[in-house]
């Protein structure tokens, strides 16, 4: 998909695999969310195989660094499509080495060849460093996010 040299290292952007579980288990698990290899196999196929879903993956040295999982969208305020970043990790060894800047390029170039006019990202409250990092890819502080769990019917 895409080839990078951030601070001097190559790191290749490309799409996710099935066989990438293992690692992105790992990346998920960075966030303090709960995943394994066997999780990660379950989860992926019906989010690679989605058509409004893009997961991909930053590689150094063929080993997955970096991941960021997409989804487009359409708008009911106003007419066209934006793309919603759903997930986005680092390895820590990694971190401030470019890899989620490369991967914010990646979506970025996603979101404009989709004919999206708008990049979009939530974030935890308490994640300082992911605020300081969005800000400084041109993202701006716009609204909060609000969640509420349902039942299963």
């Amino acid at each position: 998909m895409l080839s990078v040299r951030p601070q001097g290292n190559f790191v290749h952007i490309r799409e996710a695999e099935l066989s990438d579980s293992d690692a992105l288990a790992e990346l998920v698990e960075t966030l303090g969310y709960s995943a394994d290899e066997a999780q990660m196999t379950d989860r992926l196929p019906p989010i690679l195989a989605h058509p409004d879903y893009r997961t991909v993956v930053a590689t150094l040295d063929d080993q997955v660094v970096g991941l960021i999982g997409l989804q487009i969208a359409f708008r009911y305020e106003e007419a066209g499509k934006y793309v919603r970043i759903l997930i986005l990790a680092t390895n820590p060894s990694v971190n401030r080495k470019g890899i989620g800047t490369a991967l914010i390029t990646a979506a970025e170039r996603f979101a404009q060849a989709e004919g999206a006019k708008m990049l979009v990202a939530n974030s935890g409250l308490l994640r300082d460093a992911a605020h300081s990092f969005y800000t400084s890819c041109g993202f701006e502080r716009l609204s909060y996010g609000f969640y509420k769990s349902v039942a299963a019917a």
